[in-house]
């Protein structure tokens, strides 16, 4: 197997997946089987400690409560742990961490479900996901402190990222019978196969990746245990069928219904003109056309950066700020005369060309600091051209590497 030496800060696929050559993931691994990579065992310590988990947890939510909890293969009702209360705001739910504490102590394990929503750290893992595979990403946090199951065996849809921060986790992953399966899929085995495909303790530093639809588990093996789970929807081939079906519902015969009463011709005459439709619109595209489409449109972890987003004019960037690129996708930047073009986040946007250096500079490294940046390109208006990409949100300006 290709490998490369393991790198040092966690900002790209390289240094998530060292030793092991991320174009070998990719081309070998990446959809098609498990792959444990043991790390260093500070390799996540900067994801996400207990303090931060702490926090998380006390955030109230309205809609739902800010953590679940598992046991024996069960997800425990909300009411066992808290309940709805009401103030001059609406209504809350309210956590009882006495009875929180107590099924920690019998057993139960504690999730927060996509924390990358309320943890900056987390977000920013995210991000790298989102660029450097092209798909969302959403992060839960699992926490245990006893040898007993939370989850069953089970399988998820999405590709699965686990990230061991604390502890140690015994896991086992069952190659499915049936590839690829969507949320809800009736064709398939209720249960596992009987063997493991891999088996192993997760200790701190260690990274799992899971397939979609592959059966797997896990069991605390030490006193407490701390784990990160990423996970991915990449795009397939439904995703084009249903654009192409949004694409021609604009066909008004395509909206009518079906010629139940008209004669054998007539309906002939219908099919040919629904298999015409779709063939129009699926022979112009190809794999590239499509993903550069779901790239230029895909969302964005978008957020202030005041005060330069409400008087990007006004105020000089600090010399010690950090910059954020903010679109999740690459995009394709085209240069045409004077101007440069580059679709993201649903908008074509275009530049004066003497902000190529800069916008690339972005693109490629997602995040730097300003006075680095400036350093980089010393003779173009650095600032200037920041302050437009952050006047129509492509920029954030922040204090830390982490937004």
């Amino acid at each position: 197997m290709p490998i490369k030496n393991e790198g040092a800060p966690l900002q790209s696929l390289e240094d998530l997946l060292s030793p092991v050559d991320p174009a070998y993931f990719l081309r070998e691994i990446y959809g098609h089987e498990p792959l444990h990579i043991p790390g260093a065992a500070n390799k996540f310590s900067h994801l996400l400690s207990w303090d931060g988990l702490n926090k998380a947890t006390s955030v109230w939510r309205k809609n739902f409560p800010p953590l679940r909890l598992a046991k024996d293969g069960k997800i425990l009702s909300q009411q066992q742990f808290s309940s709805r209360e009401t103030n001059a705001n609406g209504e809350f739910w309210s956590i009882n961490f006495r009875m929180v504490r107590q099924l920690l102590e019998e057993g139960a394990t504690l999730v927060v479900d996509r924390m990358d929503q309320t943890h900056e750290p987390l977000a920013d893992y995210c991000r790298m996901f989102e660029a450097e595979l092209g798909s969302d990403a959403f992060a839960d946090v699992f926490a245990s402190w006893r040898q007993t199951p939370g989850f069953p065996t089970h399988w998820d849809p999405e590709q699965g990222f686990v990230a061991q921060l604390i502890g140690t986790k015994h896991w086992r992953v069952f190659k499915p019978e049936r590839l690829h399966p969507m949320a809800k899929d009736k064709s398939r085995n209720d249960s596992p196969p009987a063997q493991p495909y891999w088996e192993g303790d997760m200790n701190p530093g260690d990274l799992l990746y899971i397939p979609g639809g592959w059966w797997h588990d896990a069991l605390a093996v030490s006193a407490r245990t701390l784990h990160v789970a990423v996970g991915l929807f990449p795009a397939t081939g439904l995703t084009v069928m249903n654009a192409i079906l949004k694409d021609i519902s604009e066909d008004e015969r395509v909206r009518a219904p079906l010629p139940r009463f008209a004669s054998e011709s007539e309906q002939q005459d219908y099919m040919s003109h629904l298999r015409s439709a779709v063939d129009t619109k699926l022979r112009g595209l190809t794999v590239k056309s499509v993903l550069n489409s779901l790239d230029a449109r895909a969302r964005v972890r978008t957020r202030l950066s005041m005060p330069w987003s409400a008087v990007p004019e006004t105020e000089a960037i600090p010399a010690n700020a950090w910059i954020h690129w903010l679109p999740s996708r690459r995009p394709t930047v085209k240069e045409i005369g004077t101007e440069i073009t580059f679709e993201a986040i649903g908008v074509r946007f275009s530049f004066a060309v003497v902000g190529l250096p800069v916008i690339q500079d972005l693109i490629s490294r997602r995040k730097s600091p300003f006075r680095e940046l400036c350093s980089r390109h010393p003779q173009l208006p650095v600032e200037k051209i920041l302050l437009g990409l952050v006047s129509v949100g492509l920029v954030a300006i922040a204090d830390e590497p982490a937004i």
